[in-house]
Formats: C-alpha cells, sequence, structure tokens
C-alpha cells in the first residue's frame, strides 16, 4: 500500500492566499504586469485581464516594443520616460502614470497604472518593476460628461465646504470647484481654494447661516436674496454634496438683479401713475366746482354786471381744464412718438428769448429776478424752434414756481465743444438726491403738499426730457439738497450749417417740476 499524501498546512494557506489575492484583483477589475531587466535583456509579463485592458492577444510572448506601440502616441513619450526613470533609479522606485491604450478597432481605453521596482536575486543588474493596471475609463467618461455639463450650465454653479466655529455656528464657505459662468454671475475670480470671507469680507451672515443648515440637515433650500457685498440678487438652489460629515454645498445661482431691478421699476411706475390719477381727478375736479356754482347763480340773478363777472370766472376756469387736457394730449402723442418735428437750423439765442417772454409773466409775478448770460456768437443747433421754446418755457416756469419768492432765477447758454449748453439754475427748495434721475419718469411727482401748492399735474420735466432726446441732446438735474436750489443743463448738438432762423414761436408749457 502507498502511503496516504501528506497534505502540507504552509501550501494549503498559499493557495488560499493566492486565491484571495486573485479573487481582489477580479473585484477591483485590475490587471498585473512585470517589466523585468536582467543580463538577457528586458522583457514584459503580462495576465489576462491586463492583456485585455491593453488590447493585445490573450495568449503567447509579448515584448515591451509590442505593449509600448499600444500606447496613445501623445503619452508615449511621456510613459516611456517614467519607465526609463524608475528602471534606473538606485534602490526602489515607483511609478505612477495615467495612460491610455489604443485596441486595433480604435476603442480607447483611459487607465491607471501603478507599479515598484525590486532587485532580483543575486544578479546585482537584474531589476524587476511589478505593477497593476486598472480601467478608468468608464469613470473617466462619466467625469468628462459630468464636466461638460458642469461647464454647459447657463447659470453659476460651485461647491463649497461650510465651516463651523467651535459652536457649531457656519461663519464661512471655502470654494472647492467653479463652472466658467461662475465668474460671471459673482465677478469673484480664482475663487477655489479661498474663503468667502477672504473674496468679500462684508458678505452678509444669512448666506453662512443658510448654506451652514444645508450641510447640517441635508435639506435642499431654494430662495432669493439680495448679497449687499457683491452688488447683486440671486435666485439659490442649495443642497447637500456626500458624506454629511465633509459638510459640503452644491449650489446653482443666477444673478437676478436686473430682473429686481425692471420689477422695482414697474412698481414705481404703477405707484406713479396711481398718483397722477389722483392728481388729475384733483386738478380736474378744482374748476367745476366754481362752473357748476356760477351755473346756478346765472340761473337765479337777472343782474347784468353779476352775469358778466360769473362768464369770466367761466371762461378762466374752462381755459384751465382745456389747458390740463391739452398737456395730457402733449404727454400721450410725445410717449407714442406722434410728435414730427420741422427741424431746421436755428440759433438757440432767438430761442431763449421767445421762451422769456413768455415765462415773464410768472417771473414777475413771484417776484424773481431773472439774470441771463448769453454769448455774443450764435449758437446754432438744428431743431424744431417751437419745441425747443416748449422745452425752455417748461425749466423757466418750473423754476419760477419752486424758486423761492422775491428770488433769483439764473439763465445761461454757451458752447461746448461740439455741443450746445444751457441752464436754469434757482434758489428754491432743491431736489432730493434720490430723485434727480426718477423726477424725469412719467408721472413722478415731489410730495403732496409741495405740489398742491404749485399746481400742475406735474408731467412737464416729463416733456422736456422726451423732447430734448428726440433732438439727439440729453438734459440732466442737479441740487445739492433740499432748501439749496437746483439746476438743470441740457446739451444739444451744434449745427454744422451757418444759415440760421431768428425767429422761434412762444409755446405753452406745463413748467412743474417733479
Amino acid at each position: 500500500m502507498q502511503p496516504a499524501p501528506h497534505h502540507d498546512g504552509s501550501n494549503e494557506a498559499l493557495r488560499l492566499s493566492e486565491q484571495r489575492t486573485q479573487l481582489a484583483l477580479d473585484v477591483a477589475r485590475l490587471g498585473t504586469w512585470t517589466w523585468i531587466r536582467d543580463a538577457a535583456g528586458s522583457r514584459i509579463e503580462l495576465d489576462p485581464r491586463c492583456r485585455e485592458i491593453c488590447g493585445l492577444p490573450a495568449s503567447g510572448a509579448l515584448s515591451p516594443e509590442q505593449v509600448l506601440a499600444r500606447i496613445h502616441p501623445d503619452d508615449r513619450v511621456r510613459v516611456e520616460a517614467a519607465l526609463a526613470t524608475a528602471l534606473e533609479s538606485p534602490g526602489l522606485a515607483s511609478f505612477s502614470e495615467d495612460l491610455r491604450f489604443v485596441h486595433g478597432d480604435g476603442n480607447v481605453r483611459q487607465t491607471l497604472a501603478l507599479g515598484r521596482t525590486r532587485q532580483l536575486g543575486g544578479d546585482a543588474q537584474g531589476l524587476e518593476l511589478f505593477g497593476s493596471l486598472f480601467d478608468i475609463t468608464a469613470r473617466v467618461s462619466f467625469n468628462a460628461r459630468y464636466h461638460a455639463l458642469f461647464d454647459a450650465i447657463d447659470r453659476g454653479f460651485c461647491v463649497v465646504e461650510v465651516l463651523f466655529d467651535d459652536s457649531g455656528n457656519a461663519v464661512d464657505y471655502r470654494f472647492l470647484e467653479t463652472n466658467p459662468r461662475f465668474v460671471d454671475e459673482t465677478g469673484l475670480v480664482d475663487a477655489v481654494g479661498k474663503r468667502m470671507r477672504e473674496l468679500a469680507p462684508a458678505h452678509e451672515e444669512h448666506w453662512f447661516r443658510i448654506y451652514g443648515e444645508v450641510a447640517r440637515t441635508g435639506v435642499p433650500v431654494r430662495f432669493e436674496n439680495q448679497a449687499e457685498a457683491l452688488g447683486r440678487w440671486y435666485d439659490v438652489y442649495a443642497y447637500r454634496v456626500g458624506d454629511p460629515l465633509a459638510r459640503q454645498v452644491g449650489i446653482l445661482f443666477a444673478d437676478i438683479t436686473e430682473r429686481r431691478r425692471i420689477e422695482q421699476a414697474l412698481r414705481d411706475a404703477d405707484r406713479r401713475k396711481d398718483e397722477f390719477l389722483a392728481t388729475l381727478a384733483h386738478e380736474l375736479r378744482n374748476p367745476l366746482a366754481p362752473l357748476r356754482t356760477a351755473l346756478d347763480i346765472l340761473q337765479l340773478t337777472d343782474d347784468a354786471e353779476t352775469a358778466s363777472r360769473l362768464h369770466a370766472i367761466m371762461a378762466r376756469q374752462v381755459d384751465q381744464l382745456t389747458r390740463l387736457v391739452e398737456d395730457l394730449m402733449e404727454v400721450s402723442r410725445i410717449t407714442r412718438g406722434n410728435v414730427q418735428l420741422r427741424k431746421a437750423s436755428i440759433d438757440l439765442s432767438e430761442v431763449v428769448r421767445a421762451a422769456i417772454e413768455t415765462s415773464r409773466p410768472l417771473l414777475d409775478e413771484r417776484g424773481q429776478l431773472l439774470q441771463v448770460e448769453l454769448p455774443a456768437v450764435p449758437l446754432p443747433v438744428e431743431g424744431d424752434a417751437m419745441r425747443l421754446a416748449q422745452v425752455l418755457v417748461n425749466l423757466l416756469n418750473n423754476a419760477a414756481r419752486y424758486g423761492r419768492a422775491g428770488g433769483h432765477v439764473w439763465l445761461r447758454a454757451w458752447r461746448d465743444g461740439g455741443q450746445v449748453a444751457l441752464s436754469v439754475r434757482d434758489d428754491g427748495i432743491g431736489i432730493a438726491a434720490d430723485k434727480l434721475q426718477s423726477i424725469f419718469q412719467p408721472f413722478t411727482q415731489l410730495d403732496r403738499e409741495t405740489r398742491e401748492a404749485q399746481g400742475g399735474l406735474g408731467i412737464g420735466l416729463s416733456l422736456v426730457r422726451s423732447l430734448v432726446e428726440r433732438h439727439g441732446g440729453e438734459v440732466a438735474a442737479s441740487s445739492a439738497g433740499a432748501g439749496q436750489g437746483s439746476e438743470f443743463v441740457l446739451r444739444l448738438p451744434m449745427a454744422t450749417s451757418t444759415q440760421v432762423v431768428l425767429d422761434a414761436e412762444p409755446a405753452d408749457a406745463d413748467g412743474v417740476k417733479e
């Protein structure tokens, strides 16, 4: 009888170890390779998975040249240099490279190769570079698609790490990743790796608090809020990213500053319209009471003198109603672009003189001294004399009504490069800084008490701006503040023609400071 085979425990342990190693390689989908250099030269050994990743035959001997030939041409020089460095370094050396392999059918595999050298037995020249090869094509493809989507988003996007203090309060956040749109939406450049307080020290606390809650609870939020430190409004969607312990938040956002501005402008316009309609109703109602009273008295009296006096009252009130309606029609025509300008080369100095004649009664009534400064040379402009006179009458009446009674009004005209400039200044109630731009908007008015004291619908400056702009010019207001008076400066392009028309008809005007 043959003796029973002896089972060596160490061999069984080795077999189990090899099985586990192979299982680990299979699970990780790793290929292994060995580059050997000794007295016989260089050779390479690849396991089946490594051969499949590289696009090489499943069996048969392979030379290093055959393997290197499969490396993508753009990667080959770099990989060969890294291999040479590892194989020629004294002592142990490591190898780590991202590289691509091109299969015979043109398919490209993205891989990660890792290796380490070791000496071969007693051969002083023998060296072995043992390594693994990991196919990361799927991961790279996913990342490429992710970044393509990330970069294509037409909103700002970033991933931040929220930073907490010892008490658990969110006090800052660090940018980990941003997309190209991020800079356009925030104005922050090279933000990755930097903290928000580093980039914008005045950034408001509520931003840290909101993102801190998202990182802590994992509950996403959608909101609109202002970032005063950046001078913008944002529409934001924030959600937690990855492991809660990482305290990372993804933020998708859009700059809605312009939208908010438009919305506020619409609200302001709606409010001005309501105020204008209330003022219009008041102004239209004022003449109706004396008209009705006069009609009632006329029915009860035969006295000729009384009738004549009542007719005069009624005529004045009808004139007032007519002027109000004509002003409204004028605004409507200009707003809809139905005003046709009869342009000619004119001397603005003559237009100024015509406007002064129209406004003189109101100035005299208010006891105001008008000081006029005109150059000795003509001020040629291409424009409609009647409409420009209407503009100047509005500005002069504006100064008279809102200037100080018994005070001064200054009118000055001059050449300024290729433009003709004109200034109307008063010493009256002035204009608040927040009204300097809006007073030219339709229906914009000062406080009710001042408006009622001066009368009118508050549309004069809207007419001024519309007519000046239709002449290719611009008008601006300035004031040192309440009680400091105000100044209006308009500028018109200077005419190229030297022949001017010297007559300008006076024009009616609303003349109300808004």
